[in-house]
């Protein structure tokens, strides 16, 4: 790769790494209390609410450019980390 793809493609990995960490401030949290508000549900069909907060947060890494960057196993990887 030539120096000027490099100047170019460096922001872009700047700020898919900044969306990524603003899903983890933002939208993680926010997937742990929705799942966890709904344990009661989700144990009755035999769920944990930790791996359904995990599956609606992969949703969304799934299908956002700034987390499909890093590659499917990555993904995996990061998302089965969380608590």
């Amino acid at each position: 790769m030539s120096g000027r793809w490099k100047i170019i493609w460096l922001p872009v990995a700047a700020w898919f790494a900044l969306t990524r960490r603003l899903d983890l401030q933002l939208l993680w949290p926010a997937c742990r209390i929705e799942a966890y508000a709904r344990r009661d549900a989700l144990q009755r069909q035999h769920i944990d609410w930790l791996d359904a907060a995990r599956a609606a947060f992969a949703v969304h890494a799934m299908s956002d450019a700034g987390w499909r960057w890093l590659g499917e196993e990555e993904i995996t990887r990061r998302i089965d980390k969380l608590r």
